[in-house]
């Protein structure tokens, strides 16, 4: 039987944690957070993301009493924002989930360890390692890219 898991160590605060993860964990963060489905979301919404004010070469006239903020495209700043939001929630699950089985931390108490990981490593090297994790989690360990069929499962009659 293949048993697929991950498990990674992280330093956060002066403290080591193990983070392990095998696929009950990657089904379960599905189940909670409905990843899959938010990052094709996302995907489709900033896919082609017009932003009008950044088209073309030359500069804006600015009028003597015009807001500075008016150009700031707020509406789509506010968009990233939120949607940012969403998948920071989205990897505190995953660290939730990741932590419980060596830890059995609360979801309040993973999240202020993520914000001070946040700190230490930043949002990008705590999402890559997520992501290597169910990468490792997902993979046959035996290398086998091409499975054989079993004789004894062929019926013979």
């Amino acid at each position: 039987m293949v048993t697929n898991f991950s498990e990674e160590h992280i330093e956060i605060d002066g403290k080591d944690y193990t983070l392990f993860l095998n696929r009950k964990g990657i089904v379960s963060w599905e189940n909670i957070t409905k990843f899959s489905n938010k990052a094709k979301e996302m995907e489709k919404k900033y896919k082609d993301v017009d932003l009008e004010i950044l088209k073309g070469d030359e500069p804006i006239e600015v009028e003597d009493n015009a807001n500075p903020f008016d150009y700031s495209i707020s509406e789509e700043l506010d968009n990233l924002e939120k949607d940012e939001a969403i998948l920071r929630e989205i990897y505190i699950k995953f660290y939730w989930i990741a932590l419980y089985t060596n830890h059995q931390l609360s979801v309040s108490q993973v999240t202020e360890l993520f914000e001070q990981a946040e700190k230490e490593y930043g949002i990008e090297q705590l999402i890559e390692l997520a992501n290597k994790m169910i990468e490792n989690a997902n993979k046959n360990k035996y290398g086998n890219t091409e499975l054989k069929k079993l004789e004894a499962l062929n019926q013979t009659k």
